[in-house]
């Protein structure tokens, strides 16, 4: 790389003295080196309180052990950054990865235990190579930089010790996985599941959901720290605008900020609910299962013929079981048949044959939305209709007041 730049590597050159007037520096052993313009960076040096004091070594860093984070010939003293003298380098990154260490040491200090001697050396360094480009260099202690992918081995999605750009995720929530956080009921059970053609299991660990199917919440904390640990560049609450090409690559424009990429990619769906179709003035329906609670002592209606709305009728009647609340929770679909997942309805199933009241309407129509003679929005739902001839029809109604209606029907372009 360097020899593609025109770049001369002198190594092993302690600078000892600039000879400006013949533009040369020179190292204590005597070896000299021409320039044209001097860059010069100072020896890396502590802080002066702590060379000025007791603790330090004579450059201001402090004694550590490598591995235990711990202040050498001290009682009760951890050190952390640029502070301590271990052999690794001076970056964020391995502030980063020390933390939790140190965190750790901490605790069991406090609790009376030997402190563990978890630190590796770890850090991750950006070599800016020009043009908007960089090298990632990933090592410890005992590994050199090595060719790969990081932060997930064989996975990526970004290449060590090859010139690649630099990255950034933007998320429209105040979270990651937003998207799941606001559409999965909450204490939604999580299922590990592969797409078809794919072999084995998960290719990236942090996204595995575990083997005892913990609820969603456990599961975003999961992914959360995953993010955290492997440090993860993420911006929060930038909501998509605009993307543009230009001759050198795109901009993207956000509620916060314009960015040139030479590469995007886009991982958001269509999020315009499909319409129930209607007819009167109360058309507003809930989208999505903000709490539990807020359907108890009342029959609820969750529209839907998939796996979101299962997930609402199951999430629904189990939290009302749970209270011995035993108002119904209707299930309808347009359409005679439902299509769901197997995991999803192993847990429909699983809630049925514990108790829970979930009434399935099958060919239900949502007809009309009005409002009572008491101000109520309510929705008027067709669920059965025949004809017996000669003009004459059978016509069977179901109405349900709009805020205890969930409507899980999707979403269009």
């Amino acid at each position: 790389m360097a020899a593609q730049k025109n770049i001369k590597v002198t190594p092993y050159f302690d600078l000892a003295q600039v000879n400006a007037s013949e533009k040369t520096i020179e190292s204590h052993k005597g070896q000299k080196v021409g320039y044209d313009l001097l860059i010069a960076i100072p020896p890396n040096m502590g802080n002066k309180a702590l060379i000025d004091s007791d603790i330090s070594d004579p450059v201001g860093f402090v004694p550590t052990d490598n591995h235990t984070l711990k202040m050498e010939n001290a009682d009760r003293i951890y050190v952390i950054g640029d502070t301590t003298n271990v052999p690794t380098s001076k970056a964020g990154s391995v502030a980063h990865y020390m933390a939790y260490t140190l965190v750790e040491n901490l605790i069991r200090e406090i609790d009376g235990y030997a402190p563990l001697p978890k630190f590796d050396g770890h850090a991750t360094c950006f070599l800016a190579s020009g043009f908007e480009k960089a090298i990632l260099l990933d090592f410890n202690y005992q590994v050199e930089p090595l060719p790969g992918k990081f932060p997930f081995p064989g996975m990526g999605p970004f290449s060590l010790l090859k010139e690649s750009l630099s990255y950034i995720l933007l998320e429209k929530g105040t979270a990651v996985f937003q998207g799941i956080i606001d559409s999965y009921p909450h204490g939604k059970k999580v299922y590990p599941s592969v797409p078809k053609g794919e072999p084995g299991t998960f290719a990236i660990p942090e996204l595995e959901p575990d083997a005892g199917n913990a609820p969603i919440e456990a599961y975003l904390e999961k992914v959360a720290a995953g993010i955290n640990r492997h440090a993860i560049h993420t911006s929060l609450a930038e909501e998509f605008q605009e993307l543009r090409k230009d001759r050198n690559g795109f901009i993207l424009k956000t509620s916060k900020n314009d960015y040139r990429a030479h590469a995007v990619v886009l991982a958001f769906g269509s999020n315009v609910p499909v319409e129930l179709g209607i007819y009167g003035e109360a058309k507003t329906v809930a989208r999505k299962l903000e709490n539990p609670a807020d359907h108890l002592n009342a029959p609820t209606l969750v529209i839907g013929g998939g796996n979101a709305a299962a997930d609402v009728a199951a999430t629904l009647s189990k939290a009302k079981r749970a209270v011995g609340d035993t108002t119904p929770v209707y299930w309808g679909n347009r359409m005679e048949h439902f299509k769901i997942d197997k995991d999803v309805a192993r847990d429909l199933g699983e809630e049925i044959l514990l108790g829970g009241h979930i009434k399935i309407l099958q060919g239900a129509h949502p007809r009309i939305g009005e409002v009572d003679e008491e101000g109520v929005e309510r929705l008027l739902v067709q669920t059965q209709a025949a004809e017996y001839g000669k003009g004459v029809n059978f016509q069977q109604w179901m109405s349900f007041p709009m805020k205890h209606v969930i409507a899980c029907i999707g979403t269009q372009k």
